[in-house]
């Protein structure tokens, strides 16, 4: 990690609570629609997503067009945790 970037990952919606035990029941499941908005509703909520949607905005390919941020920054930003993560 560079000093520019934080060098954790570290979401309020995250919390040492958690526990997930075992598959949930299909009933339980989001849809693919519902999941897409749930992980937009975090995207767009959480200050702590703000450095990086600041900085795919200013992305040279981004160029701050919103509309194209606003289209792959939920790719961009999936990409970099799972980046991240592993």
């Amino acid at each position: 990690m560079t000093e520019d970037v934080p060098s954790q990952f570290n979401l309020s919606i995250l919390s040492e609570d958690v526990v997930v035990h075992g598959n949930v029941p299909p009933s339980y499941k989001l849809t693919a629609r519902e999941l897409e908005i749930a992980h937009w509703w975090v995207l767009l909520n959480f200050p702590e997503v703000q450095f990086w949607k600041d900085m795919h905005l200013n992305d040279e390919r981004v160029g701050g067009n919103l509309a194209y941020h606003r289209q792959t920054f939920p790719k961009y930003f999936g990409r970099w945790v799972r980046n991240f993560m592993w």
